[in-house]
């Protein structure tokens, strides 16, 4: 089956969003709901959202705004938001997702931050036993160290949803 996304009821997008290089945006957000166990992004769960794409995009290094040579050239100073500043390797910030906040999919179920975490911890740990080296070690994490970053990334969207005014 096909992934599908519907943003018809992102009440937030800009003009830029519906830019070539706004769409990275959409859709990295588009496939990450299958790696972040959730399907539909609401003013509710977008803290969730938030902390396990950046957790997976900040701490494992999985980014998913990837630029080829059919997609636009991608200006890291041109961004929507008041001063936001995009991190290296272009991961999605706080304002890509409250932006976001209506964008649904068809990738499933929602699966709940407990078995989330722990699917992620097995799935890497296992990756850095079969891939790390003496030269080039891969950290591994336990569950506890995975939710605490959860708790901060999730404060972080937290403190900026609180900053924005609907207009």
């Amino acid at each position: 089956m096909s992934l599908t996304w519907d943003v018809s009821e992102s009440t937030r997008l800009t003009d830029y969003d519906k830019t070539d290089e706004g769409f990275l945006f959409t859709r990295a957000l588009t496939f990450h709901t299958m790696s972040i166990g959730q399907w539909q992004l609401t003013d509710e769960n977008a803290s969730e959202w938030y902390a396990r794409i950046a957790f997976l995009e900040r701490d494992l290094s999985e980014t998913l705004i990837m630029a080829s040579s059919n997609d636009a050239k991608i200006d890291p100073d041109r961004i929507v938001g008041k001063g936001d500043k995009r991190p290296a390797g272009l991961a999605l910030i706080p304002n890509d997702v409250w932006r976001h906040v209506g964008l649904r999919t068809n990738s499933g179920y929602d699966t709940p931050r407990r078995e989330w975490i722990r699917q992620v911890v097995a799935r890497h740990n296992d990756y850095a036993k079969r891939w790390g080296t003496d030269e080039r070690p891969i950290k591994q994490w336990t569950y506890a160290e995975v939710r605490e970053k959860l708790a901060e990334y999730a404060d972080v969207y937290l403190a900026y949803a609180d900053g924005q005014v609907e207009s």
